[in-house]
């Protein structure tokens, strides 16, 4: 239940505080959804947080970064690859 009420009380920060570092509307509800997963966890384990707000975004931070680090390593592995140029670079076999 406590988890609901800091979902309707911090939402729509979270979110935004998501959106403006990740400048991904996708990446950014995904974000928050973690934040507010990780919060949950968080609570059931027995947290007690001495600022909620300060504590969420604390989590949205941490959950910011790891997904610019996923970002970042998706980028420098999935390219797009240009058949066309690609051919026309290639060397003909025989």
């Amino acid at each position: 239940m406590r988890t609901k009420a800091l979902h309707e009380q911090y939402a729509k920060s979270i979110f935004n505080y998501c959106l403006r570092r990740l400048r991904s509307r996708e990446e950014a509800e995904d974000a928050a959804q973690i934040v507010f997963l990780n919060a949950h966890r968080c609570l059931e384990e027995g947290v007690e947080p001495k600022s909620e707000r300060a504590w969420l975004f604390k989590i949205a931070e941490h959950v910011v970064m790891y997904r610019w680090r996923t970002i970042s390593r998706r980028a420098r592995v999935e390219f797009p690859i240009d058949v066309d140029s690609l051919a026309e670079r290639t060397l003909p076999l025989g």
